[in-house]
């Protein structure tokens, strides 16, 4: 597998991980979800942005998220 399909593969595993811990646990925080998921807390940030655009999620407050 090429490089870039790695990488591409691993943002779509992280993606489900972020979204499977805000299922999970509701109302969490990036921070928490960074701890949890041993994600680095600027690419929880970066997912879960992506994630609120896609629809996945929406955002209450400053760093709390839930399933939409």
């Amino acid at each position: 597998m090429s490089k870039v399909g790695s990488k591409a593969l691993l943002k779509r595993m992280n993606r489900m991980r972020v979204l499977n811990t805000v299922r999970e646990r509701a109302h969490i925080g990036r921070a928490e979800v960074a701890d949890i998921t041993g994600i680095s807390r600027a690419s929880v940030t970066y997912l879960v942005g992506e994630l609120v655009k896609d629809g996945w999620l929406i955002e209450y407050d400053k760093g709390e998220t839930t399933q939409a």
